[in-house]
């Protein structure tokens, strides 16, 4: 995710994989989600929005994925309450690409409140384990609920996983004048955030400005310090947006 927060698409697998089970859950996001985009495709308050992100350094939940930069592509479809996007993050250096990822997501805003589903798919795991189709535990497949919710200038997130992995991770934002903190912890002993007990991974705060390039157009900058204090690493991250 960006650095710190932040679901899949693709298609295609060879007949004998495919022919071994039954398709099952690929098949149930997949469908989902064009039938969203079927039912609501006609909607005029239908929100596209498309952009990107480029990051010194792809750190998320106080782990660094990649020991990279990285560029960070988004999409993400808006009809009334509901959302469906995609995600992804691809290294700059080729040492690194083993950590890329292609996620896939859908939320449900429910007043300050939101739920929201990520698949984060890792398509550079090794052998059959890397295919899309491969939900098998073990595999490129790790499927998240997290419920988020805004209260007065603060925010709190709360996530669990829900296949390939077991960790708990809950997280809360605040602004301080024109900075914002955060304060992350791993709730139990997670394989995702490499704890063995609950501890805090992720805390810091960031920052950010506009650069006017032109009188209609200008570049958002911003730098993010990170200590994940459990592993006794930090980082600081300077990011474009685009």
């Amino acid at each position: 995710l960006p650095a710190f927060f932040a679901c899949n698409v693709a298609f295609v697998k060879p007949d004998p994989i495919l022919n071994a089970r039954p398709p099952g859950i690929p098949i149930l996001i997949i469908s989902s989600v064009f039938m969203f985009l079927s039912y609501f495709g006609s909607n005029l308050n239908a929100q596209v929005t498309v952009g990107g992100e480029l990051y010194s350094r792809y750190v998320w939940r106080g782990t660094d994925f990649g020991s990279s930069a990285s560029f960070q592509p988004a999409f993400d479809y808006t009809s009334g309450p509901i959302s469906v996007g995609a995600w992804a993050a691809y290294s700059l250096t080729a040492d690194g690409a083993s950590a890329d990822e292609s996620d896939l997501y859908a939320t449900v805003a429910l007043g300050p409140a939101s739920i929201t589903i990520t698949d984060y798919y890792f398509p550079m795991t090794e052998g059959d384990g890397g295919m899309f189709f491969n939900f098998d535990d073990g595999g490129a497949h790790y499927i998240e609920a997290a419920v988020s919710a805004e209260v007065g200038p603060a925010s709190i997130l709360l996530t669990s996983f829900i296949h390939n992995d077991d960790t708990l991770y809950g997280e809360v934002g605040f602004p301080v004048g024109d900075l914002s903190f955060f304060v992350g912890a791993s709730l139990n002993d997670g394989g995702m955030y490499g704890t063995t007990e609950a501890g805090l991974v992720s805390v810091g705060f960031s920052g950010g400005k506009e650069i006017p390039i032109s009188s209609e157009f200008s570049l958002p900058i911003g730098v993010t310090y990170v200590l994940n204090p459990t592993a006794e690493k930090t980082w600081l991250i300077l990011s474009m947006s685009f």
